[in-house]
C-alpha cells in the first residue's frame, strides 16, 4: 500500500506531466502559425525589441531521384564523385547507402542554373524557427 506522500507525489507528477504536454502543444501550434506567416512572406527573421527571431531552413535530406541526373551528365558527372560532393554506394562491412555533400555540391553551381536548380530541387529542408533573449547592450 502506497502511503499518502507517495500517492500524493504520483498524482502531482501525472498532474504536471499532463500540463506540460498541453504547454509543448500550444508552443507547437504557436511556433507552426509564426513559421508558416514568415514563410508565407518571405521573412527569415522578426524584428522584437526583446528577443532575436529567426527562421532557417536547414538541410535534413537529400532527393536521391532529384539530384540523380547530375551523375548522369557527360560535364560534371565525375566531378560530383571526385569533388566527394556525392559517396556512390558501397560496402564495407555493411552496405553503405550513397549520400549527397551539399557543402561540396553547392560548388559545382556554377557550371549553370540548370545544375544550380537541380541541386536546389533535390535539397529536403526544414524549418527552424528560434527565438532567444538579445544580449543586453551596455548601460542597460
Amino acid at each position: 500500500m502506497m502511503s499518502k506522500s507517495t500517492d500524493d507525489r504520483v498524482r502531482k507528477i501525472a498532474n504536471l506531466t499532463s500540463i506540460l504536454q498541453s504547454i509543448k502543444d500550444e508552443i507547437f501550434q504557436e511556433e507552426f502559425e509564426l513559421i508558416q506567416e514568415l514563410n508565407e512572406s518571405g521573412a527569415t527573421a522578426i524584428p522584437h525589441p526583446e528577443y532575436e527571431v529567426k527562421l532557417t531552413h536547414p538541410i535534413k535530406g537529400s532527393d536521391d531521384g532529384a539530384l540523380r541526373p547530375l551523375l548522369e551528365r557527360e560535364d560534371i558527372g565525375d566531378l560530383i564523385i571526385d569533388e566527394g560532393a556525392y559517396i556512390p554506394p558501397h560496402k564495407k562491412e555493411i552496405e553503405v547507402k550513397g549520400k549527397w555533400d551539399f557543402g561540396k555540391l553547392n560548388k559545382l553551381k556554377k557550371y549553370g542554373t540548370d545544375v544550380a536548380a537541380i541541386i536546389e530541387s533535390g535539397k529536403i529542408t526544414t524549418d527552424n524557427l528560434t527565438i532567444k533573449p538579445k544580449k543586453k547592450k551596455r548601460g542597460d
